[in-house]
């Protein structure tokens, strides 16, 4: 069905969200990256009026995604950044910080796995999975 309304709208943030979500939950991770950095693209040229590209809720979870989706890949490199850059949008995100706390304990930074641990465990202090 997105793809019918993607074909015909290219630059829609919700067609374009939806569609790399919907290929995230497939673990068609590559093709999810497609979708995340087309919305990326979009926002470069989309900055006036606001809109859903310039909306930080929107583009946080859109960089999360990305970076979840290069994390499944194995690319750590890619999920970091965007991570990062999802973080600066969001500081209080936990997952990004438990999925940042994972990406360098397995790159053997075991400071900044604690930091982004601790950070999480801060934020949601009852959320058992973490402990």
């Amino acid at each position: 069905m997105y793809e019918s309304l993607y074909s015909t709208n290219k630059e829609n943030f919700q067609i374009l969200f939806r569609l790399g979500y919907f290929n995230l939950e497939e673990k068609n991770y590559s093709k999810a990256i497609e979708y995340f950095n087309r919305i990326l693209e979009n926002k470069k040229k989309l900055t006036d009026p606001p809109n859903d590209y310039n909306h930080p809720k929107n583009i946080n979870l859109t960089l999360y995604n990305l970076g979840f989706s290069h994390e499944k890949l194995g690319d750590d490199i890619n999920a970091e950044k965007n991570y990062l850059l999802a973080l600066d949008l969001e500081k209080n995100h936990v997952d990004t910080h438990v999925n940042l706390s994972n990406i360098f304990l397995r790159n053997n930074n075991t400071d900044k796995s604690l930091y982004h641990l601790n950070t999480a465990l801060k934020l949601a202090p009852k959320q058992r999975e973490l402990y």
